[in-house]
């Protein structure tokens, strides 16, 4: 079951979402205040967590998200705030956030969605990560292949050029030859 860490300095809402979110199959685990949220964080993983931009007192939700990323770099994030604005949202997605979702509202009834959606897009931007460090891995390899491939020929085509000066080599030098034509032809 997917961990899902709700925090909001309004309890009620907390509980609203906890509810939303336990219907939708997730476990949800409230954080009243930002230092509660990092004491959990600390202390669980999560798969997702949806945190208040603006909180109350002490730690605010963008530095939540930030420890979060930190923390736990594969757990999606999305910010919620009362208080939507363009320079939050940019400043949200820069820190790392897969949404931003403006509150109260009806987008609130499709949190499971949303959150869904959230850590579906980190799984996938982790399979890609993992597929570009798989093909710089392969390009790597290619190119030491190469090299090795490279330094065959050379050797081969210098035996090549000994052999043609050996009386009764014909078998040698049409040994060698294939042995060349097919390093040229990689």
């Amino acid at each position: 079951m997917q961990k899902i860490l709700v925090v909001d300095d309004e309890p009620e809402l907390v509980r609203m979402i906890g509810q939303t979110l336990g219907a939708a199959g997730f476990t949800a685990v409230g954080a009243a205040s930002g230092e509660r949220a990092l004491e959990l964080v600390s202390q669980q993983e999560f798969d997702a967590a949806l945190v208040d931009k603006n909180l109350g007192r002490g730690i605010d939700g963008v530095e939540v998200l930030r420890h979060l990323r930190k923390r736990q770099p594969r757990c999606a994030c999305i910010v919620m705030t009362a208080f939507p604005s363009m320079g939050s949202a940019v400043e949200a997605l820069r820190i790392g956030a897969q949404d931003y979702v403006e509150k109260p509202s009806p987008e609130l009834d499709r949190i499971a969605d949303r959150v869904q959606s959230a850590i579906r897009a980190v799984q996938l931007r982790d399979e890609r990560d993992g597929l570009l460090r798989k093909l710089a891995v392969l390009e790597l390899s290619q190119a030491s292949a190469r090299r090795r491939d490279e330094r065959l020929l050379e050797s081969a085509e210098a035996l090549l050029t000994l052999a043609l000066r050996l009386r009764g080599s014909e078998r040698l030098v049409r040994a060698i030859e294939g042995h060349v034509a097919t390093l040229r032809a990689k």
